[in-house]
């Protein structure tokens, strides 16, 4: 059974770029510090994106806690997850110099698009 415990939800984002695409992925802040924008692949991201904003409008971000987002390929229960191009969850249990791990997967994908439970803002390292 999949679940939701969001801990720490600023409001004080906006989006640097449209992510009206992006509800349920990983962003990471721009520049300005002020602003979020699509993770990339193994960047640190800052939280899990709940709306899907354009540009300039306010985003809801989840920050921690246990959140929904969109896997980006196949997961298991307990691995450990970093973002893929898209800015969604892919597994990375052995990560390379310099990848960002986010947290913990605590629900399985069978593929890529299924909206799993992860852990975010707990937990994350760089390799």
């Amino acid at each position: 059974m999949a679940f939701e415990i969001p801990l720490f939800c600023p409001s004080t984002f906006t989006a640097g770029v449209d992510l009206s695409a992006a509800e349920r992925k990983l962003v990471k802040l721009n520049g300005t510090g002020t602003q979020v924008i699509l993770a990339g692949a193994n960047e640190f991201a800052i939280g899990a994106l709940k709306n899907a904003p354009k540009l300039g409008e306010g985003v809801q971000l989840e920050m921690a806690g246990i959140v929904f987002m969109t896997a980006g390929a196949a997961v298991a229960v307990d691995d450990f997850y970093s973002a893929n191009a898209s800015g969604d969850a892919i597994a990375n249990n052995a990560p390379g110099a310099g990848e960002f791990v986010i947290g913990k997967v605590l629900t399985p994908a069978a593929a890529a698009g299924e909206l799993i439970a992860v852990t975010v803002g707990l937990h994350g390292f760089r390799g």
